[in-house]
């Protein structure tokens, strides 16, 4: 799987609700049924950390949102993966990239995750 990674822009927004949408309810199923997991429309108001944070997502070669991570700080907020790209790009490894040295800005992640190639984009551009 090919990658772009680059800094969120309210472009990608759609995007980013379908991977999180999609990804949350599978998250939390052992303690919340699914129709109670809040809409990413509805958690980034009710979190407000998203806004906060320095958002980047990982775009497929057709350009598609495949996975985001935000991190606030030191802190990682959100980190969520497309249910269709979890075999190439997991969240567990992500969570190690995001938290190694190299990611302090957030971005360095992909270049960690196994995937066949990663250009990232630290100008916003794809």
């Amino acid at each position: 799987m090919e990658l772009v990674v680059r800094p969120y822009s309210s472009d990608d927004w759609e995007g980013v609700c379908r991977v999180h949408d999609a990804a949350r309810p599978i998250e939390v199923a052992e303690y919340m049924p699914a129709e109670a997991v809040p809409a990413m429309r509805d958690a980034a108001i009710e979190d407000g950390e998203f806004y906060e944070s320095n958002v980047y997502v990982a775009c497929d070669a057709a350009g598609e949102v495949v996975g985001f991570i935000a991190v606030h700080g030191e802190e990682l907020t959100w980190m969520f993966v497309a249910t269709t790209s979890l075999s190439s790009l997991s969240s567990s490894r992500m969570t190690t990239a995001a938290t190694s040295p190299d990611a302090v800005d957030g971005c360095r992640w992909a270049e960690h995750v196994g995937v066949d190639r990663v250009a990232v984009a630290r100008d916003g551009a794809g």
